[in-house]
């Protein structure tokens, strides 16, 4: 069963990945279009689809809130007659697909410049949305908000802290997470591991 949403419109194309193919769907007439900044708008919510090599899809629910875009449900189902599944869904690149969809479903109405329905059919006008959209993404990694992963990281030294972190934003990867732990590294939030102990 599919991640319900009414759907006036359809948008198909290559996934971000060899072998991954996408799709995306969505009612403009109920949900409104939200800005992600710079001139870029997308649906406020709508459904992104990847095949993965013609064994099993990853839908998504992806909605916009407050400027960001991120998922609020993950469906994963093999396809009719392909093997078993054997994935962890913590690999799934999440963010990357995230940003992907917005990517090929977004708008840039910039400078009073409406976009022509031949400019949003181009690739080089979604791959100019892309740069744009990962662009924001970087954006959030102030020291203020690698402060707040330190801080939960802290708390769950002892236990799990990439999960503790990824069960507080799951709408980034698992290998976000550790890059954000990283880059708190990197800045002195957290303190750098050393050789043969465990940092905390």
């Amino acid at each position: 069963m599919s991640i319900a949403i009414e759907w006036p419109w359809v948008v198909a194309g290559p996934g971000p990945q060899k072998g991954v193919t996408f799709s995306a769907r969505g009612d403009l007439i109920k949900y409104r279009w939200q800005p992600l900044g710079r001139g870029i708008e997308v649906p406020e919510r709508f459904v992104a689809t990847y095949t993965v090599k013609n064994n099993y899809t990853v839908e998504m629910l992806i909605t916009v809130e407050n400027g960001q875009a991120g998922f609020d449900a993950i469906k994963i189902t093999r396809l009719p007659g392909r093997p078993r599944l054997h994935c962890d869904a913590t690999r799934i690149p999440c963010d990357t697909w995230v940003d992907h969809a917005c990517a090929q479903v977004a708008e840039a109405n910039q400078g009073g410049q409406i976009t022509t329905a031949a400019e949003w059919r181009t690739e080089e006008y979604h791959a100019d949305i892309a740069k744009v959209v990962k662009g924001k993404r970087r954006e959030i990694l102030t020291d203020d908000f690698l402060s707040k992963i330190a801080d939960i990281y802290r708390a769950n030294v002892h236990g799990a802290p990439i999960q503790a972190i990824h069960e507080k934003y799951p709408a980034y990867s698992i290998s976000t997470v550790k890059s954000w732990i990283a880059k708190a590294r990197d800045r002195g939030i957290l303190p750098r591991q050393g050789k043969g102990r465990r940092a905390i």
